[in-house]
């Protein structure tokens, strides 16, 4: 039996190691996003959140209003989050300061509404200061396996505005981390 020559032997470890790079990778942030021991707190200059350790910040390519100032976007293979801040007028601001997350959801009328074809239903998270619906998006490039996410969007209303958090996951992970991600949302604080 002839043996391989070296070369050939080089590149065959080395196709394989890439390869056990390349699913070593993706099996550890699968484990990141799920594993709430591996989790970490951001914290940037106007709030705090607990993710995925495996979240990094990154640029949000998504435009904004220009009424709604972006803070942040963290993403990674399979999920991510980003916060805006929506400052409120002079009038809003008399109407809406100190409201609750419940009250502040009659005030701004959202209730049902149609995003994408979908019939979507803002509620205030049961003993939380915050509202939230969720729905399936097609979003580029929020997470880096998939266009296709399921997204949660929340608002948290300060005296002075409030506060849109979404975070999302890759479809595929929706069952495995759609309750994660009302924990990540739970753990949002202002400074």
């Amino acid at each position: 039996m002839r043996s391989l020559p070296k070369t050939l032997l080089i590149l065959l470890i080395a196709a394989l190691a890439g390869v056990g790079v390349y699913f070593g990778k993706d099996y550890l942030g699968q484990k990141q996003l799920t594993d709430e021991s591996t989790w970490t707190t951001v914290n940037e200059s106007q709030f705090s959140i607990t993710v995925p350790s495996c979240m990094k910040k990154g640029t949000m390519l998504t435009s904004m209003n220009s009424d709604t100032q972006h803070i942040c976007f963290y993403t990674s293979q399979f999920a991510g989050f980003d916060v805006n801040f929506y400052q409120f007028s002079s009038e809003e601001k008399e109407r809406a300061a100190g409201l609750t997350a419940k009250d502040y959801e009659d005030f701004l009328g959202l209730g049902t509404r149609k995003i994408n074809d979908q019939e979507i239903i803002f509620t205030a998270r049961e003993g939380k200061n915050y509202i939230f619906a969720e729905y399936k998006r097609h979003a580029i490039n929020h997470v880096a396996s998939t266009d296709d996410v399921w997204y949660m969007e929340s608002m948290f209303p300060t005296d002075d505005g409030y506060y849109l958090v979404n975070t999302y996951c890759a479809m595929e992970k929706k069952a495995e981390v759609r309750d994660l991600m009302l924990k990540w949302l739970d753990s949002f604080r202002v400074k």
